[in-house]
């Protein structure tokens, strides 16, 4: 099965825009993935759903896609990786609707990647675009965020998000632009 892997590769760098062409590679990727999942194991494995989960989410089939990459994160060690998956996987979930969803997995990662930084700024970002979460509950976790990690203080897309949203950061004290 590993040998396929290059011309499941190739498949997807063939792929240039939304046309035919290109559904039809993304179509042909799931085909070769599949058959690769029945021969394969291990680290190949992991490759081989992260290209299914890459040629679902090409399809707009994002639920998919998202459960491609949470087989993908059963086989994977790397925890780069990992982290990464986190991040592909929470943002699917938004593009579902899933956001509640989002924020769990995030949480989940991280707990098991303490120091992701951006794994803490996605968290709060799907907080804050979160229309049914109370702005204050916002503001707590945004607190625990900074107690767990100062360092995400310092850190630019955070920066930025607070920004967006309005929010006022000084020292330990945060608060809600009016």
């Amino acid at each position: 099965a590993v040998w396929r892997v290059p011309k499941i590769q190739g498949s997807i760098a063939s792929g240039s825009g939304k046309s035919q062409k290109e559904e039809k590679d993304l179509r042909e990727v799931l085909r070769l993935g599949k058959e690769c999942i029945r021969e394969t194991a291990g680290d190949d494995l992991s490759e081989v759903l992260g290209y299914l989960a890459f040629a679902h989410e090409g399809l707009g089939e994002f639920d998919e896609a998202a459960d491609m990459y949470g087989e993908q994160m059963e086989y994977e060690e790397d925890e780069k990786a990992r982290e990464e998956i986190y991040k592909k996987t929470a943002h699917l979930l938004e593009l579902s609707g899933k956001s509640s969803e989002a924020q769990e997995l995030l949480r989940k990662g991280i707990g098991e990647i303490e120091g992701s930084i951006e794994l803490r700024t996605l968290y709060i970002g799907t907080l804050l675009k979160d229309g049914g979460i109370d702005r204050e509950l916002c503001i707590q976790s945004i607190r625990s965020q900074l107690k767990e990690s100062p360092e995400l203080s310092e850190h630019e897309e955070f920066q930025k998000l607070m920004r967006e949203h309005g929010i006022n950061l000084e020292g330990e004290n945060i608060w809600q632009a009016k």
